[in-house]
């Protein structure tokens, strides 16, 4: 059986991106392999332009019994003094599959060649690159900087390298691709494999033209090829460029079948584990499941810091739950079977769940492959509910209904093996972001009011928010939030807290503000903040582009209060507004609405996607009613006119301090839209 998988980065890179553990390598020196085919050079134009011409850029895999072998050549002509860097060499690997052979890096000057290696050396080190993201990899990188490099030199390197996974040891799988924008010159990609060793092989739609299948190979080749221009606007399933992948896997189930033993094994306690006592410890203190659940997931989070593992088998392979625990960091592996050893010992059925935090658009569309992947969480089963409880988040992160993310595809892990899962879009509950703005004027229009903001947000903004804030001094809060509120006379008050309950961070800031009020004293009007907003971009694309190819926009549910305590001088029913607005263009409803009484009167806007995908017939109907979107701002007016505008007393628009607005029901879009989403969840 073939062992390996073989990732080909962006063709346009030298660097070779890997796992890996620590040990001493040193690069070879050795003849170019056997199965490599070589390319011919594409000499520059006359009238080439850019910062550099590739003569070739060839990138060839070949699969065999004994595993994979990539090989990389490239011959540049540095055509401007900003691509002078490309003399900065970098090769990284995995010290565990071993060191990249050189074959060649040449020096070519008008009709001299110069062989660099003679007189300059790669330096081999190991390092850390990104341990303030807390990763770690143990990668060896050997660097070179091409001495005497000029303008109008040519730079040729040829090495090869053995790539495989340890993890899945009986199958190959990876991608090749081309970049959407390259530099003038020759490009290939070149996929061989052995007698035997052919695996399933997919071609994008960008790639096709240019490749060629034969008995043993795959090749795309083309020769200045044209910048791909990917469908505008268009659903993330569709930004597959020019890319040759292939996989031995079979179908999904056997990718989720394959790693189930890998989280098994790893999230069986020893006899006598620390981890047993923790389980014991939960189940006396919490009676039900759920908050047994929830005390499990919380001592993760606070107990056992995030560092990603990439050492060795690391990629795809966790540490054992007592050896995290023992640590007390883990990446999400870890943190998943450390989560999956607790929930066992309570007896909640549980189950690790691989997903793509870009979202996993258009999986399905995908050969099977753990390289999919890039993020595992747990899913246990919480009464008649699926519940998710994602280790790597905050310690303010609960056990909930949905992901944090809106993963459209997911795969579970089973022993049987599981189907890709999909995840279809719902519209959104509640608002992503609410911004209240509380006006009091009644003192005056010549008086400063107390004006008073309050941010709620949710989800991943709201982690972000409890991350930022909430081990700032008090000191540090009324600073870094000054900066929210600038033109604030005075700040008599500023407060962060996070509600685990309601699942959203709250920052509050009080104090006095001169208020913009227009017009004449006895007739003031004043633009409300939030309450305005720009025509949408109509949804067009050049008529190469595919006409079927839906128009997408990203899913947003956010929200703006603004409630003004009018003078006291001049009586709340000789105040009036401006438009109200209730519009739904390309699959987004923008919604505006005021009320009136007690002396106050509130505006409230809220931007509501009821569909992210719309098709092009829908959008050619909205380009035409994009010229009559309502973009005024919002406005409210005082006048003892019989009647001057609007009088708003006919819409429910809550003032911001009469509701809870951390309820996930609050009225921020139609009441109509949020009753079909709720009836949906």
């Amino acid at each position: 059986m073939k062992n390996k998988f073989v990732r080909l980065l962006a063709v346009s890179s030298v660097l070779i991106g890997t796992s890996s553990m620590a040990q001493e390598n040193q690069i070879l020196r050795g003849p170019i392999p056997a199965w490599v085919s070589p390319i011919e050079n594409l000499p520059a134009s006359d009238d080439v332009g850019g910062l550099v011409h590739f003569s070739y850029q060839d990138t060839q895999i070949r699969l065999d019994e004994t595993g994979g072998q990539q090989h990389n050549a490239f011959r540049v002509r540095i055509l401007h003094p900003q691509a002078l860097q490309v003399g900065n060499l970098a090769l990284n690997w995995n010290p565990a599959l071993g060191p990249p052979t050189i074959h060649r890096l040449l020096l070519h000057r008008g009709s001299d060649t110069i062989d660099i290696l003679d007189s300059s050396e790669f330096a081999v080190i190991r390092r850390e690159d990104a341990l303030e993201y807390s990763i770690l990899t143990g990668v060896m990188t050997a660097t070179l900087n091409v001495p005497d490099l000029r303008v109008g030199d040519e730079l040729e390197l040829a090495f090869t390298q053995p790539y495989a996974d340890p993890t899945f040891r009986d199958v190959s799988y990876g991608l090749m691709f081309m970049a959407d924008t390259p530099q003038s010159g020759r490009y290939r990609l070149r996929l061989t494999w052995e007698d035997g060793q052919r695996p399933a092989a997919m071609i994008s739609k960008s790639a096709m033209e240019g490749a060629r299948q034969e008995e043993n190979q795959i090749v795309w080749q083309a020769d200045n090829p044209d910048q791909l221009v990917l469908p505008n606007m268009a659903p993330p399933r569709y930004s597959w460029g020019r890319i040759i992948e292939f996989s031995d896997f079979p179908d999904w189930e056997s990718v989720s079948r394959q790693s189930a033993p890998l989280y098994m094994a790893a999230s069986t306690l020893a006899p006598g584990s620390p981890l047993k006592a923790e389980a014991e410890r939960i189940a006396r203190q919490f009676a039900t499941p759920q908050d047994r659940a929830a005390a499990a997931l919380k001592l993760v989070q606070q107990e056992i810091r995030y560092i990603f593992v990439g050492l060795a088998e690391g990629g795809f392979t966790p540490v054992n739950a007592d050896e995290v625990w023992r640590l007390r960091y883990g990446d999400c592996k870890g943190k998943t079977v450390v989560l999956l050893a607790l929930l066992r010992e309570l007896g909640i059925p549980a189950e690790a769940v691989l997903v793509n935090n870009g979202g996993g658009f258009g999986l399905d569309e995908r050969l099977p492959s753990p390289g999919m992947f890039d993020h595992v969480l747990v899913r246990a089963k919480l009464g008649d509910h699926d519940t998710w409880m994602d280790g790597t988040l905050p310690p303010v992160a609960t056990p909930s209904r949905e992901p944090v993310i809106d993963y459209r595809f997911v795969l579970p892990i089973s022993e049987d093996g599981t189907a890709l899962e999909a995840r279809p879009w719902k519209p959104m509950r509640s608002p992503e972001e609410i911004a209240l703005v509380e006006i009091d004027a009644r003192a005056g229009i010549d008086k400063p009011a107390i004006y008073k903001t309050t941010q709620i947000r949710r989800g991943g903004e709201a982690f972000a928010a409890y991350a930022q804030l909430s081990a700032l001094t008090q000191g540090q809060l009324e600073n870094a939030l000054r900066q929210e509120m600038r033109g604030l006379e005075t700040l008599t008050s500023a407060s962060f807290r996070y509600d685990e309950a309601a699942g959203v961070s709250i920052f509050t800031i009080e104090g006095t503000r001169e208020i913009d009020w227009e017009g004449m004293d006895d007739a003031p009007s004043l633009i409300l903040p939030g309450g305005g907003s720009y025509p949408p971009e109509k949804r067009q694309r050049p008529l190469e582009q595919d006409p079927d190819v839906p128009f997408y926009s990203s899913p947003v549910y956010d929200c703006h209060v603004t409630t003004v305590r009018v003078p006291e001088d001049f009586p709340i029913d000789n105040w009036y507004h401006n438009s109200e607005i209730d519009v739904s263009l390309f699959g987004r409803v923008n919604w505006r609405v005021y009320e009136k009484g007690d002396g106050a009167i509130t505006m409230i806007r809220g931007v509501y996607t009821q569909q992210p995908e719309i098709s092009t017939s829908k959008a050619a109907k909205d380009n035409m009613r994009v010229a009559d979107f309502d973009n005024s701002m919002a406005k409210i007016y005082y006048s003892t006119a019989a009647f001057y505008g609007n009088a708003g007393n006919d819409t429910e628009a809550p003032a911001t301090y009469e509701i809870d607005w951390t309820a996930e029901d609050v009225p921020c879009a139609p009441p109509d839209l949020l009753k079909a989403a709720r009836e949906t969840d």
